[in-house]
């Protein structure tokens, strides 16, 4: 099944967010030089931290409708390559800012302005291991799509699929959770959960914690914190007019902790957590079984001379149901009723019909009466049917 994240829950860009964008970029240049004599270069850096975030957060809200949208990926769920990102680009971009600006002022209170000294404000140096902890978070954030994209050629077991579907329905409260392969996606922006950061990526796992994003995610928090108070330090101890010249060293150590730890996220991920199925059609000679109803109740309104596309819309969710067309049951008995979607409505996991008005005798359904849905799938009637609920109020 491919992946369906389309136009879903994407808000419209206004003008109103392309100036507090703007706003928020010129208060990044123009408080640092303002506020660095009564603020501190500590306060400073503090404050372009903020305006980061901000800045962050406006463009997220203003592309996925989330403030934490700069989290989520093409596949609608939150990432933690992008978050541990984030973290660092906040950080360090700030702390260079703020220590960029500190020695412009220096070099001015010298007497010494001029773009050469101001260019060498500039000429800031980063440890070297830094730029590897860098690198490692790099790597993370190109290689995790690039390893997913292996596993989206895989065809997602159906059955395996359906029962992570349903788990993560109950989890987090979503409606319909979707596949490319054997990757899990969400149907829009507004599906991203934060617990998708200690969560499998796979129809496999997707519902489960994953040890070594949890082990990632606090290492990233420690380091980020660690690095952060050697950075206030430093700011907070170093001279009047003295410049700033380099950015203090990480451990090796710890440089080493996060190699392995970006390792085995890596290698995790690039293993197997889900079953393949061996037809795309479904499971052969398996009947179909029902797990859903979305909804489960509803006032039904086609009558089969009207526009499908207005009908009351009711998707079976399962396992085994084929590509293949076959016939919906009420209380056991068939109606033939119009396929969904474009008419790829029928699919191995999921049908979407149109509800039929009346009753497969010809009479109307009365409100609070329950009727059973099932299916017959390739001359096989499904293993159960699910019960749904004849109102007058429309869908719940």
């Amino acid at each position: 099944m491919a992946a369906t994240g389309a136009l879903a829950g994407y808000p419209q860009w206004t003008s109103r967010r392309s100036w507090l964008l703007t706003g928020t970029a010129v208060l990044s240049l123009v408080v640092p030089a303002l506020a660095l004599s009564w603020l501190g270069l500590v306060g400073v850096w503090g404050v372009l931290m903020v305006l980061m975030v901000v800045f962050i957060a406006v463009a997220g809200d203003g592309l996925t409708g989330r403030f934490w949208g700069a989290l989520i990926d093409e596949r609608n769920k939150m990432s933690l390559a992008r978050f541990q990102m984030v973290v660092w680009t906040v950080l360090l971009l700030s702390a260079f800012l703020a220590a960029g600006v500190r020695n412009i002022a220096v070099a001015a209170a010298a007497g010494t302005v001029s773009a050469d000294a101001i260019l060498r404000s500039l000429n800031i140096a980063i440890p070297q291991e830094l730029w590897a902890a860098l690198g490692i978070s790099v790597t993370s954030l190109v290689g995790s799509p690039l390893i997913l994209a292996t596993k989206k050629n895989k065809e997602a077991d159906p059955k395996e699929f359906a029962q992570t579907a349903a788990a993560l329905r109950s989890q987090e409260g979503i409606a319909d959770p979707d596949h490319d392969g054997q990757v899990l996606t969400k149907d829009s922006p507004q599906d991203a959960r934060f617990v998708d950061l200690f969560k499998g990526e796979e129809t496999g796992n997707a519902a489960f914690l994953d040890l070594a994003k949890v082990q990632m995610f606090y290492l990233t928090l420690i380091l980020a914190f660690v690095y952060a108070v050697a950075l206030g330090t430093m700011f907070r101890m170093i001279d009047a007019g003295t410049s700033i010249g380099s950015f203090p060293a990480l451990n090796p150590s710890l440089i080493a902790l996060l190699t392995l730890s970006h390792a085995g996220y890596l290698a995790n991920k690039a293993i197997p957590h889900s079953q393949t199925s061996g037809d795309a059609s479904g499971d052969v000679g398996e009947p179909a079984t029902v797990l859903n109803l979305t909804p489960s109740s509803g006032q039904p309104v086609f009558d089969g001379a009207n526009d499908p596309g207005k009908a009351l819309k009711v998707a079976i969710l399962g396992t085994a149901f084929g590509t293949e067309k076959g016939q919906i049951l009420f209380d056991g008995k068939p109606l033939d009723v119009p396929v969904l979607d474009g008419g790829a409505g029928w699919t191995p996991t999921r049908i979407t019909f149109a509800f039929p008005k009346q009753r497969p005798d010809g009479t109307n359904w009365t409100p609070g009466q329950t009727v059973q849905i099932g299916l017959n799938v390739g001359g096989q009637p499904s293993t159960n049917a699910l019960p749904f609920t004849i109102t007058a109020q429309g869908p719940v």
